[in-house]
């Protein structure tokens, strides 16, 4: 789990699964809400196949720092919410 795992919490729950893939990209898109206010995964340069993602049963929270990373913003960001870690 990343640095950004410890920042966020789903509720005191950091183990999601989710059943659907829906459900998934809510975690993800919350996510990045938390970073970028107001954004989703839909206004980022997303370079993830996140349906991938969901079949390997990867975290939420790993699969959004990676949209986030993939994006020059969302980059920047990332490193600001994180404390320029």
């Amino acid at each position: 789990m990343s640095c950004l795992a410890d920042k966020i919490k789903f509720k005191g729950h950091v183990n999601i699964e989710p059943d659907t893939y829906e459900q998934f990209m809510l975690l993800v898109d919350c996510v990045i809400g938390r970073v970028l206010p107001g954004l989703s995964s839909l206004d980022l340069a997303d370079t993830v196949f996140t349906s991938d993602a969901f079949d390997e049963k990867e975290h939420p929270v790993d699969v959004a720092e990676d949209i986030l990373n993939g994006d020059t913003i969302g980059q920047m960001a990332l490193e600001s919410f994180l404390g320029g870690e």
